[in-house]
């Protein structure tokens, strides 16, 4: 019950500033009196012993055990603003001969180091149940306070009455007139101020393992009286340990030399405060990684064999390079990887989220010599972390930041996603920190993922990390891979570094330090990556035979194929930010001659230039710098050719928010006029997608799956030139994805070749 008492008299301190404090002590007893008070009817030596101690008293000796339920309450007159407590009860130590209780020092004054005296005097009436008077108090501070007291006997006991004999009839006595008995005072208790209402700014705070100083500020009614308390050893209150209405808290942090994280609080005005302080940083001189495999199974478009390819590769590209299994925090949703191969699930570290990603990069990675950290995912200007949770570049940037100063060397970011270049901006570290950032590819980009993922930015580069190359020769094999089969001035995929720490990628100054930092130990494993000597293609009617010449491995050759970029493709979904995996592939099989590999395509009929990209891998998944060549269809057949613009431009437009925006549309059957097929006109952001019904005229809204959204029209292709098909007087700030596309199968589903084009519409404030 005391434990009760004192938390409820914390939350009424200081109330008495205003008017008036009260202190409570009810004193149970089983014993039977008629009128009992402590002497016999004579309250006195009332004392509080002053704060000499820990604990005070205030004792009422009696000189008999008739002690029923006493309340004593003390009534200050406010001179030295001191706060009082108010207590709806106290048990007694020993109900017996002394009414007693004892509190904390700290329960009753804010400033601790006070030493007083309060004396009481006055005596019980057995005609009354109360009984006042008055008492003086001083403090060390040379305060003096005076006031009145009253105590009240809340359960007067009644004697058992004794039988008496039958009196004797006396003469009765003429009555002597009785004065009337002047009634004892009342005291009205003033009311208290109203603290229901207040309110502290801030409510937390985070600090460095250096400390610091700072303050809280309180709103409160006029009156109220307040305290402050801490609750911490090492968070020390400097001013405002109490206060009324509106007023402020100053206190300070100490240094945290743990290597722990802590958080404590404060107590004000009835209010929590929290302050949580990072640890002390301990350097560790190893270097550690971060491989991100976001966006999950099951987000659409699905990549997450690609995906899981990728991060792999890189995780044993790591391993290759003296990195171990406790210094590689590895966050995919495949959490029973046992990559190790020790039968135990122990290899990731989690799955993918925002609040583990922060904490892998603020909380774990921390101390470390060297920091990489690799994402690889679905991506547009922000990350797609989870199926649903979104990363944005500002929230990934400060993680970073706060990283920078905690590590003593270099800290490495690969990206990649679709638009993984938009990113670039935000991850500009602090002036004179050392950071490299490589995305692969610029803004508004598209990611490639061919082959489950093997053609792509990320394969070759983390193979080249592997054998031991410079960070920015990684980078170069990267970029050469895939610029090697993505040509196209319209859907090209051009990587990015930054390592001048400017936030502007792919400038002619930036390179120089990745050219001078290796990831890891920098281990050369001797064997060359697989090499193909020459790629030459011979044309037989609709078909063409691919072959590669000189090819070699150190090792073996496990692998050759081509991938073909025909003259009509584009993205299946002409978005920015759906990769695309999936192109025409031909597998290379040997031939009687050592070294040469061949293989046919057949489709080849469309008119136009076929861009053919050879690739050879060996038993080790080392991946080699692929070979080129084009061939040109010509007395083909030409497809469809649908175009889409915005305000008259093709690719790209910018504008603002108060601009109109005007869509138009236009078809160039070419040999297929009459072609039964599917139309389809989509708007897709980042957050939902659209439909066109043409039927209706209007937009219809849908979740942002492509693979859900309804066919716009089915019928038969026709050529007409450019039509406005709507116009709007402004949009809100964003990213809009026009497309226009026909399916060669009416069917009301994209299940043939798509062809398509896109403009992108970037909406500013």
């Amino acid at each position: 019950m005391l434990r009760r008492v004192i938390l409820k008299t914390r939350q009424f301190k200081n109330v008495f500033l205003l008017l008036l404090a009260i202190v409570i002590v009810e004193i149970a007893s089983t014993s039977i009196g008629f009128c009992a008070a402590c002497v016999d009817g004579n309250v006195t030596n009332g004392t509080y012993s002053g704060f000499t101690s820990n604990t005070y008293d205030l004792s009422l000796t009696s000189n008999s055990n008739n002690l029923s339920n006493i309340r004593l309450k003390l009534w200050f007159n406010n001179n030295c603003g001191y706060s009082a407590v108010t207590f709806n009860s106290i048990p007694l130590d020993k109900p017996v001969s002394q009414c007693k209780f004892s509190l904390t020092k700290s329960d009753v004054f804010s400033n601790t180091n006070d030493k007083f005296t309060l004396s009481l005097d006055g005596e019980f009436s057995s005609q009354s149940d109360t009984v006042s008077g008055t008492f003086n108090y001083s403090d060390t501070g040379g305060c003096r306070e005076s006031g009145r007291w009253i105590a009240t006997n809340r359960n007067p006991s009644t004697p058992t009455p004794t039988p008496t004999p039958t009196p004797t009839p006396t003469p009765t006595p003429t009555p002597t007139p009785t004065p009337t008995p002047t009634p004892t005072p009342t005291h009205t208790l003033p009311p208290t101020p109203n603290c229901a209402n207040s309110t502290i700014t801030p409510t937390s705070k985070d600090f460095t393992s250096s400390g610091g100083n700072d303050s809280v500020s309180v709103t409160a009614s006029t009156g109220c009286g307040w305290t402050a308390t801490s609750n911490a050893s090492w968070i020390m209150i400097t001013s405002g340990t109490s206060g009324y209405g509106n007023g402020a808290v100053a206190y300070t942090v100490s240094a945290n030399t743990s290597t722990s994280v802590r958080t404590g609080t404060m107590t004000i005005a009835g209010r929590t405060f929290s302050a949580t302080q990072s640890a002390s940083i301990q350097y560790t001189g190893i270097d550690k990684a971060i491989v991100v495999a976001g966006s999950g199974p099951n987000a659409r478009p699905r990549l997450w064999e690609e995906i899981s390819t990728n991060a792999t590769h890189a995780y044993w590209a790591l391993i290759s390079q003296g990195f171990k299994k406790d210094t590689i925090y590895y966050l995919s949703y495949d959490t029973a990887l046992d990559l190790d191969g020790n039968g135990k699930a122990d290899d990731i570290a989690g799955k993918p989220t925002n609040s583990a990603l922060k904490k892998a990069l603020t909380e774990w990675a921390p101390g470390a010599k060297n920091v990489v950290v690799y994402i690889m995912g679905h991506g547009s200007k922000t990350f797609r972390m989870g199926e649903t949770e979104l990363l944005l570049a500002s929230d990934l940037g400060q993680w970073l930041d706060t990283l920078q100063g905690k590590i003593s060397g270099e800290l490495t970011v690969v990206y990649e996603a679709c638009e993984s270049g938009s990113f670039i901006p935000y991850l500009k570290p602090a002036s004179s920190k050392n950071r490299i950032v490589i995305t692969s590819t610029s803004s508004g980009q598209l990611s490639y993922y061919l082959s489950s993922g093997v053609v792509s930015f990320s394969y070759p580069f983390w193979t080249a990390v592997y054998n031991g190359e410079s960070l920015y020769d990684s980078y170069t094999t990267g970029k050469e891979n895939v610029a090697a089969n993505i040509d196209s001035e319209q859907w090209k995929q051009t990587p990015l570094i930054d390592d001048n720490g400017n936030g502007i990628g792919g400038e002619t100054a930036d390179g120089a330090v990745a050219k001078t930092y290796k990831i890891g130990l920098g281990i050369k494993h001797g064997a060359n990556l697989p090499t193909i000597g020459a790629v030459s293609v011979s044309v037989n009617g609709g078909a063409f035979t691919i072959k590669a010449e000189n090819v070699n491995a150190d090792s073996m050759v496990y692998r050759v194929w081509a991938v073909i970029r025909r003259p009509d493709f584009t993205p299946d979904s002409a978005s920015p930010n759906t990769p695309v995996t999936s192109m025409p592939t031909v597998e290379l099989s040997t031939t009687t001659i050592a070294g040469t590999y061949e293989g046919t395509y057949s489709s080849f009929y469309v008119n136009g230039p076929y861009s053919i990209a050879v690739y050879v891998m060996d038993d080790k998944g080392a991946l080699g710098i692929p070979k080129t060549t084009t061939v040109t269809k010509s007395g083909g057949i030409s497809v469809p050719k649908p175009v889409i613009k915005a305000n008259g431009t093709t690719g790209t437009l910018n504008i603002k928010t108060t601009d109109s925006l005007s869509i138009s549309v236009a078809l160039n059957t070419n040999d297929f006029a009459g072609q039964n097929s599917d139309w389809w006109l989509q708007l897709l952001t980042e957050y939902w997608a659209a439909y066109y019904d043409i039927i209706g005229g209007s937009w219809s809204w849908k979740p942002a799956k492509l693979d859900d959204i309804p066919v716009t029209y089915m019928g038969a292709l026709f050529n007409f030139g450019q039509m406005e098909l709507f116009r709007v007087q402004s949009m809100p700030a964003g990213t809009y994805s026009f497309s226009f596309q026909v399916d060669l199968t009416m069917d009301g589903k994209k299940d043939t070749q798509v062809y398509s084009d896109s403009v992108i519409v970037n909406v500013s404030q």
